[in-house]
């Protein structure tokens, strides 16, 4: 905001001032520079919110959320950490990896991908802690061919990915890079200090839609966001957690993480599902491979996913 330029690749902690920063980067080969990369966020002595440019086209804006109780004081959450704003969007991923990961032809840029399994997801959150410099918190197997042009048929279709042997359990918490949500995580996000029904209401039809006879999914910011800023956290795509099966729910009660069986835990319902299928405590685990939610009888695009960063220190 003081429009003062830094040069350099860091800012001494005395210089830096509240407000709203941009840093831009372009690398050099040698012979020739790349093209200017940017990326903002505000700092008011930490950094609340960023907005990350991603690796081809788009933007990806990440949200602060402060750690604390949950809304019903059942567990802690330690750490503060940064969620996307909204669900992936099919302009965020064509920014990655220039493939369009939507079932339907006729969704556009600010529609949630979707047609995403708990690998693809996985994935898709090494790829951009690649881009961001950070370690990675999924052991994911390699692509056949990371230059191929992905299409319908490509390798990241067929990629398998686990949990990194670094972050096992309750350590996935300490994975600087980006990852999917522990359901604790997610739960605290969506109820944003409020105990409503729904992420941001206790009328479903304020923040979502209910049966819907349209095949298909709905812009991301169709619906006003919940009191942390994040929208679409009830119903358009249900969402990928990283968490196994937990023998209960909360467990622990400080930083809960679910570790049993093969099954992968999803929150927050799809457009197409009931209002009590939507409700934010509502809870399924299906198989990392599915695509499509198993009781759905609609099309494959009611899965998707949001990532999250812990900001440890930051």
């Amino acid at each position: 905001t003081s429009e003062r330029l830094h040069e350099g690749d860091s800012i001494d902690a005395s210089q830096l001032q509240n407000g709203n920063w941009t840093c831009s980067v372009k690398s050099y080969d040698g012979s020739q520079y790349s093209e200017i990369i940017s990326t903002s966020l505000t700092y008011e002595d930490q950094v609340e919110n960023y907005e990350l440019s991603l690796i081809k086209d788009g933007h990806m804006k990440m949200i602060r959320i402060p750690s604390g109780d949950s809304v019903h004081g059942t567990y802690t959450l330690s750490r503060d950490f940064y969620m996307a704003e909204t669900e992936l969007t099919i302009r965020q991923v064509f920014g990655m990896l220039d493939v369009n990961l939507s079932y339907l032809a006729n969704h556009t840029a600010y529609h949630p991908a979707n047609y995403i399994n708990w690998h693809r997801a996985a994935f898709l959150a090494n790829t951009l802690s690649d881009f961001e410099g950070l370690e990675q918190c999924y052991s994911c197997s390699e692509r056949t061919d990371p230059n191929m042009y992905y299409g319908d048929n490509s390798d990241i279709y067929q990629i398998t990915c686990d949990d990194h042997p670094d972050f096992t359990d309750g350590q996935i918490y300490e994975c600087e890079g980006y990852r999917l949500p522990t359901e604790a995580e997610w739960e605290y996000a969506a109820y944003a200090g409020e105990d409503t029904s729904y992420a941001g209401s206790n009328l479903l039809t304020d923040v979502s839609e209910i049966i819907s006879a349209v095949v298909g999914t709905y812009n991301v910011f169709k619906y006003p966001p919940n009191s942390f800023g994040l929208y679409s956290m009830t119903g358009n795509v249900i969402e990928w957690c990283h968490d196994r099966e937990p023998s209960y729910f909360p467990s622990p009660t400080t930083d809960p993480i679910g570790t049993l069986g093969e099954n992968r835990s999803m929150r927050g319902g799809h457009r197409n599902n009931n209002a009590n299928d939507q409700l934010i405590h509502k809870r399924s685990y299906v198989d990392p491979n599915s695509y499509k939610q198993h009781y759905s009888f609609h099309h494959q695009d009611t899965i998707g996913v949001r990532f999250v960063r812990t900001a440890e220190g930051e």
